[in-house]
């Protein structure tokens, strides 16, 4: 009896998982598992902010590419000019065309001294840009005078004379349902002017839009857009797709272009630009990956909280017990969640020429990622309550290291943001990840990746 009783020692010691009791109570591990992680309020359940009908979900900028343009030669919409009256005619000698090595849009003369308005999406992101005139004069341009990539909003200077242009002062505010006229350069047409209609006026954060109703196409973004009297109205800017599944053309109306034009603005280089616009664009991606971020680092303490803590005992000898974590499943998707932001993330970190505050917001959020999956893969080897004791003084060192790093990495993109004039992530887009992401994380990968995916 007794050589049985240590040959059925030794199996034990060899066996993994068969550990005698430990020291510590399983009341006491429970309670400071409690205490460690409480259930915290998921923000995402809560009911979300109801849009306006006529806020903007998504926008489709209407720049046109060259592949997009087919071999036959271009041709100028001169048949219906001359029909029109001198204001219309005028805007239309006004209205330039914008060419990059990207796509081209267009432009609207402002003054007799050579400064041209159009879109900042046209010029951004570019090396370099040229102008088009109606008389078939090209421009090459390496400097910005001015910009706003929250007003959409670039001003531009050739070095040329213009007499023909269209006078800011004369600007009006075009009531609903007046006539609208819209020059540009849709597919294979040059200075096309086209008809549409006033549907309303509405704001969208510090931008002011004039929502209208034309049969435009891609190639008119940055052209004028007038009342019968060719004052100017707005300039084109893009599709809007509605919240209430509507969709309009959307152009920056004269108020915010009085606004652009009134702040001070220093000249900046197409390369310095191009810089900033990277940098811009990776702020706002960012910003949307620190909101579902912010989600998820809930939703992985929810997942924890759930976390029950139970024993057995063996089936080879009846005083071996060992430790059951249950529930650890949904603790483990939340980690497949951070490993796709984690992926996405690691694909930004390849960028060059990052603003260093936004490259230490990038690590910082990348660590805080880190500290939650490396925490999580710890439980995998627990089976006493002693080795958990000491798995929960790491799980709450890793959650308070990745707080701490995430509250930091939010610091420095609100620092970069503000130097970059960015705007803080847009309601729809986070309403979008919020609904997305309970669901599916591809889906919430391929909306971060593309912007796509709006309901």
């Amino acid at each position: 009896m007794r050589r049985l009783t240590i040959l059925l020692l030794m199996l034990a010691g060899l066996i993994p998982g068969l550990t005698w009791a430990s020291s510590i109570t399983l009341d006491e591990v429970r309670a400071e598992w409690a205490r460690l992680f409480p259930t915290p309020v998921i923000r995402s359940n809560a009911p979300l902010p109801s849009l306006e009908s006529y806020a903007i979900l998504h926008k489709e900028f209407l720049f046109i590419r060259p592949d997009e343009i087919s071999p036959a030669i271009l041709f100028r919409s001169w048949q219906t000019i001359r029909d029109y009256p001198v204001p219309l005619r005028r805007a239309h000698a006004s209205c330039v065309k914008i060419i990059t090595p990207n796509w081209h849009g267009a432009g609207i003369v402002i003054s007799p001294d050579g400064y041209i308005l159009t879109c900042y999406h046209l010029v951004a992101g570019v090396p370099g840009a040229c102008v088009m005139t109606l008389e078939g004069q090209v421009f090459t341009l390496t400097n910005m005078v001015a910009y706003s990539a929250v007003y959409d909003l670039a001003l531009l200077k050739i070095p040329a004379e213009t007499p023909v242009y269209i006078p800011l002062e004369e600007g009006v505010m075009a009531p609903v349902g007046s006539p609208l006229s819209i020059v540009g350069h849709p597919g294979d047409i040059t200075w096309k002017l086209s008809q549409g209609t006033v549907v309303r006026h509405y704001n969208e954060g510090r931008t002011s839009l004039l929502h209208f109703d034309s049969d435009i196409g891609h190639g008119n973004s940055g052209g004028p857009v007038i009342d019968q009297q060719g004052r100017l109205c707005a300039i084109t800017a893009c599709i809007a797709q509605l919240a209430d599944g509507s969709k309009v053309k959307a152009g920056v109306d004269i108020q915010t272009i009085r606004e652009f034009l009134s702040s001070s603005n220093n000249p900046v280089s197409f390369t310095q630009l191009y810089e900033r616009d990277k940098n811009w664009r990776m702020t706002e991606f960012l910003g949307t990956i620190t909101v579902v971020l912010d989600l998820w680092i809930r939703e992985w303490q929810a997942a924890m909280a759930s976390v029950s803590i139970s024993e057995e005992r063996s089936l080879v000898l009846s005083s071996t017990k060992r430790l059951r974590l249950g529930h650890i499943r949904e603790v483990t998707e939340t980690s497949v969640k951070l490993l796709l932001l984690r992926s996405l993330l690691n694909q930004c970190e390849l960028t060059a020429g990052l603003d260093p505050r936004l490259y230490r917001s990038m690590k910082e959020t990348a660590n805080a990622m880190d500290q939650l999956i490396d925490g999580t893969a710890s439980l995998r080897e627990v089976s006493t309550a002693d080795q958990l004791q000491s798995t929960m003084k790491i799980l709450a060192t890793r959650r308070t290291d990745a707080l701490s790093s995430f509250g930091q990495a939010l610091a420095s993109l609100e620092e970069s943001g503000r130097s970059l004039e960015t705007a803080p992530p847009r309601q729809e887009a986070i309403r979008t990840l919020c609904n997305a992401y309970p669901q599916t994380g591809n889906h919430v990968g391929s909306t971060l990746r593309t912007g796509q995916g709006i309901p």
